[in-house]
């Protein structure tokens, strides 16, 4: 897989801009089969492909039929830059047109073979199983990265396996493009948080990006106070203001949030992860759970106490849904009702609320500085899941499950989720796997996505 420069992202998916995702579409096409099927499949695939959204086909000129076909349509693939190939079996192939553009264009492939059309009395007509066999063999041994999906273009399940693929691969070129800063650092104490930031580039191909927390200091003197006006009065619409909280607290909120923006933009930074504490409160007199609750929700994901590998896997989920994402705690695992409560101090995203209407900015009760964005968020099918680091490696954690509606709502931002598998069982792995505490939280079921996402890094999952 490529390594590409940080960039800014600009996909599609539903009101989330990523990149376009580059897909160099390969229809291999043989002369030993049925021309007249192979040729009217040819279009139906061409038709589906022009019908996909956030994706852009990058197409050689015809079928793939020769060496030279395949020649040709290496090169471009190689110099559109593509994100993976789609190489689809139309009829049968020895394989050496699949080696030419796999080896050229260098990027992950999907498979594409389509089931065989069976008439009484009749010769085969395409052959496709058997050719992606072939091509599926060759490329094991060139050690190039594929999948296999199989279905005709039609088929509403296929199309969802066939952008569910390209999603999970167009979210890991995104990723390998993305810049991740690390505000201060680690909190102190939390060990278990800590990462090691050469096995984040060698494995995933993030960049991380130091920021002093000097310079959002800096930043945020900086400020004009029509700009610190106007991002109060933007807050101030989004939640209610219990009694105790001041207009230093919203000051001082808002200076931190633009401070940080600015620091995102300077540097082209994706998301972030900060050390909240003591800093901020030794030296700003402040504690930040409100400012992280903002950035989330101006879709900058951002994780607590310098929880880097938490980031990562925020952005992930973002990239694969287009959702924003929840950081949190798991701090109750009920046996009984099957229910886990995911909870934060006060960093709540307020486009995530149940009810906007009781969002409510109050005095943060950790640290008794600055404010906490207190909701229970909405329900829906959710995705709890930890990218773990472990000795040298990585290991994908997910765990499926319903939000449910917030009864019992404790001082913070909460979701209470009623998880799909046992509870038991997940608290169980989690603690013999010494799982750290911070989950990322998304609405969908991701699961099928993120072992996908896995297995393309050759890292173990956990999914449930």
């Amino acid at each position: 897989m490529k390594n590409n420069k940080c960039v800014t992202m600009n996909f599609i998916y539903g009101d989330f801009k990523l990149r376009e995702i580059k897909v160099g579409y390969a229809p291999i096409k043989q002369p030993i089969f049925d021309q007249e099927w192979a040729e009217d499949m040819y279009q139906r695939s061409n038709k589906l492909l022009s019908s996909l959204k956030g994706v852009k086909i990058i197409r050689p000129e015809g079928t793939v039929t020769t060496e030279e076909d395949a020649q040709k349509a290496g090169e471009l693939f190689h110099k559109e830059d593509v994100d993976l190939v789609l190489m689809e079996s139309i009829n049968s192939d020895s394989g050496i047109l699949a080696t030419i553009m796999g080896q050229k264009a260098s990027v992950p492939i999907i498979l594409w073979s389509t089931p065989e059309p069976i008439e009484d009395g009749k010769s085969l007509k395409a052959n496709s199983l058997c050719g992606a066999m072939i091509i599926a063999g060759t490329l094991r041994r060139l050690n190039l990265k594929y999948k296999h999906i199989e279905g005709y273009p039609e088929d509403l399940e296929f199309q969802k396996k066939l952008k569910d693929s390209i999603n999970v691969l167009g979210s890991i070129a995104a990723l390998r493009e993305s810049k991740l800063g690390l505000v201060g650092y680690v909190a102190p104490g939390f060990h278990h948080a800590s990462f090691d930031e050469i096995l984040v580039r060698k494995t995933f191909g993030v960049q991380i990006h130091h920021v002093d927390l000097s310079e959002v200091f800096s930043e945020a003197e900086a400020l004009t106070k029509d700009e610190i006006d106007k991002e109060i009065d933007e807050m101030k619409k989004r939640g209610k203001i219990a009694e105790g909280v001041t207009e230093e607290d919203f000051k001082k909120t808002a200076s931190i949030t633009l401070a940080l923006e600015k620091i995102v933009k300077k540097y082209g930074i994706t998301a972030l992860a900060v050390k909240c504490f003591p800093e901020f409160q030794d030296l700003f007199k402040f504690a930040p759970c409100a400012v992280l609750g903002r950035c989330n929700d101006k879709g900058i994901m951002t994780a607590c106490e310098g929880d880097m590998i938490g980031t990562l896997t925020m952005v992930l989920e973002n990239y694969l849904t287009g959702n924003l994402v929840f950081f949190t705690d798991i701090i109750d695992m009920n046996d009984k009702t099957n229910i886990g409560i995911v909870w934060h101090c006060g960093q709540g995203v307020t486009s995530l609320a149940e009810d906007p209407e009781s969002v409510t900015y109050k005095p943060n009760f950790l640290f008794n500085l600055g404010l906490t964005t207190e909701l229970a968020c909405k329900p829906g099918p959710v995705t709890v899941a930890r990218i773990s680091e472990r000795e040298n490696t990585y290991r994908v954690y997910a765990f499926e499950g319903e939000a449910v509606k917030v009864d019992a709502v404790l001082r913070g931002a909460q979701m209470n989720v009623k998880f799909d598998q046992p509870i038991e069982k997940i608290r169980e792995i989690i603690f013999e796997d010494g799982v750290e505490n911070h989950f990322a939280v998304v609405h969908g079921r991701i699961g099928k996505k993120l072992r996908e996402f896995a297995k393309w890094f050759g890292i173990e999952s956990v999914i449930m």
